[in-house]
């Protein structure tokens, strides 16, 4: 696995994810007893990572080198490599070109398996491709994925060979809830809606142009240290300072927060907690698109100017209070399509 991935809190999962301890004092107990027989390789991060585009050439082959020499490390056989198809919860962070074909070259010559986590970013969200790994030409044994597959309703699904399916035969497994009619039918309703309402290219060109609109606030904001993403998944990593990339942890809680008084929520992620992990709904619009740059460019201005700091807990929520008065800013969004996608599921159960 790589250094701050996140795959999940249940047992298993939490033994790959690295980035339940980043930020915290002491490593998670779940992560130290699960991850026992795990080796973490380094993440392959162009802007901040070990090597990095503004200093090195062919940054993919070293970070797949340095992840063979991790395999090495292995007291017996290698049995998967597992990898967010871009990372999230670290960062909205994009592997440099090369790395991920390389970095399975290497591990299947080991004897291991290669598992996409699709989880945050499938479904066409990175717009060019409906499966983000797509992006870098390779095809995986084992594909996961959640959360977008039923748009709010409990879902998840893996994908794998036949070959690999196979060796469930010999083994003996139950899940109460495993394939039941109402969640296979939301499952399609949401397939439906993707295909019918041209989502993946939405995110495309929403995206590029919400990326192009934050470049541009790049250029007048230094706090604001990289502007990266593919589609609707994209990461605004804030620094102290550009030449020396300090992080900008107390800047991005304060932009995260204020953005939250403005009504408008964004995650924020990374190492040092310092990126704004933004992925809106991919049905959004260019009107949704400007109120958020508008709004980010207002706070991007309070910090520039030294306001930020002397605004104190009581001046917060007293503007929050003020915002909340305000008429909601309504826009069509997928939360919504959740329950009719619902509907639609149980419609075609029922009419069968």
């Amino acid at each position: 696995m790589l250094d701050n991935a996140y795959h999940g809190t249940t047992a298993s999962c939490s033994g790959v994810s690295p980035s339940m301890s980043t930020g915290s004092g002491r490593p998670s107990p779940d992560f130290v007893y699960q991850s026992q027989d795990v080796l973490i390789a380094t993440q392959p991060d162009p802007y901040r990572g070990k090597f990095r585009y503004a200093a090195h050439s062919d940054i993919g082959t070293k970070y797949a080198q340095d992840l063979e020499f991790t395999l090495a490390q292995a007291r017996g056989n290698i049995a998967a490599y597992i990898h967010e198809s871009i990372q999230g919860v670290a960062g909205q962070v994009i592997f440099p070109e090369g790395y991920l074909s390389k970095a399975y070259e290497k591990v299947r010559a080991a004897g291991g398996l290669c598992i996409a986590d699709e989880v945050q970013v499938g479904f066409g969200r990175t717009g060019d491709y409906f499966w983000a790994f797509e992006h870098d030409n390779v095809i995986p044994d084992i594909v996961t994925m959640g959360k977008p597959i039923g748009n709010g309703f409990p879902l998840g699904c893996v994908v794998t060979t036949p070959e690999i399916a196979a060796a469930f035969d010999d083994a003996q497994y139950f899940n109460t809830f495993g394939g039941n009619p109402v969640s296979c039918s939301v499952g399609l309703a949401v397939l439906d809606v993707l295909e019918k309402e041209n989502l993946q290219q939405n995110a495309k060109e929403m995206g590029e142009y919400m990326l192009e609109q934050l470049r541009q606030l790049q250029k007048q904001y230094p706090v604001i240290g990289d502007v990266r993403g593919r589609g609707l998944f994209i990461g605004v990593e804030l620094v102290q300072s550009p030449q020396t990339l300090q992080p900008g942890t107390q800047e991005a809680t304060y932009v995260w927060e204020r953005l939250r008084d403005l009504r408008i929520l964004v995650g924020k992620g990374g190492k040092h907690k310092n990126v704004l992990r933004i992925k809106p709904p991919i049905v959004i619009n260019k009107s949704d698109i400007d109120l958020f740059i508008e709004q980010f460019e207002k706070i991007l201005k309070e910090l520039q100017e030294g306001t930020w700091k002397e605004m104190t807990l009581i001046q917060r929520i007293r503007a929050r209070s003020i915002e909340a008065k305000k008429p909601r800013f309504q826009s069509k969004v997928l939360s919504n399509l959740a329950a009719v996608a619902v509907v639609f599921g149980l419609v075609r159960l029922l009419t069968k």
